[in-house]
């Protein structure tokens, strides 16, 4: 007898499970990135209001800001950054204050 069947109904279901996989990840991928970015779904209050420093916290901090972290503090009054701008990859000039009453997380890195 010969082994062609047995050879060739392995590699279907390998074939099958590696589309199944494919399909999965695309699947995933195609509603992870409908996340919702760009609508009103957070009261922007409600976000500042859970952001509230208390004196715990910042005791805890301040007891945790060793080496080159001792420099950096928290602002005792916000700094308004409106003003600051910066250019988008696809050269479009765009200043913080285009995101107003958005909630934007900033990630800097100095080389």
């Amino acid at each position: 007898m010969s082994d062609a069947p047995k050879k060739s109904g392995l590699f279907i279901a390998i074939a099958a499970l590696a589309m199944g996989v494919i399909a999965g990840a695309i699947t995933v991928y195609w509603t992870a990135g409908q996340s919702g970015n760009g609508q009103e779904e957070t009261n922007i209050a409600q976000a500042a209001a859970a952001c509230t420093m208390t004196d715990a916290t910042k005791a805890s901090m301040d007891a945790a800001a060793i080496g080159d972290l001792a420099a950096m503090r928290i602002a005792k009054k916000p700094i308004p950054l409106a003003h600051i701008g910066f250019k988008l990859p696809n050269d479009e000039d765009i200043t913080f204050g285009d995101w107003k009453d958005k909630v934007v997380l900033l990630n800097i890195w100095a080389t």
